[in-house]
């Protein structure tokens, strides 16, 4: 099965309201069975959320209905060899769980502009619906 990776970034555009967010709205109602993300994620959407003094019900629930890969020690070491100038430990992390399943992976969704530069770096096919 083909899967396509969120990010944090992709992932709050679908709760918070910005240029973006009805486009990528309908990306993940369109993809909702096939999308993934990094443990790291629930830490970043659900603390970006509270920040901003929103409710996160409803991201809760959709962490819940999403495949979760765990941040194993594999994926930790692979994030530290990631060498990209300006790549962040954070974003690293992500792109290190997408390669994780290369073989699976459909597309790398992110608005990071240093993230998708490295995962376009890494062959890999991003995404930013707008």
């Amino acid at each position: 099965m083909i899967l396509n990776y969120l990010d944090s970034s992709a992932l709050l555009k679908v709760f918070i309201q910005e240029t973006e967010s009805t486009a990528m709205v309908d990306y993940f109602t369109q993809n909702v069975d096939r999308l993934f993300t990094s443990e790291l994620t629930i830490t970043e959407l659900i603390g970006k959320l509270n920040k901003l003094g929103q409710q996160t019900n409803l991201a809760e629930a959709a962490l819940r209905g999403m495949t979760l890969i765990p941040m194993k020690q594999e994926i930790l070491y692979s994030a530290a060899s990631l060498t990209k100038p300006g790549l962040r430990s954070l974003d690293a992390i992500h792109l290190a769980t997408a390669r994780s399943v290369r073989e699976n992976l459909g597309e790398f969704v992110t608005y990071d502009s240093r993230l998708a530069e490295a995962a376009t770096a890494d062959g890999l096919k991003v995404v930013s619906p707008s």
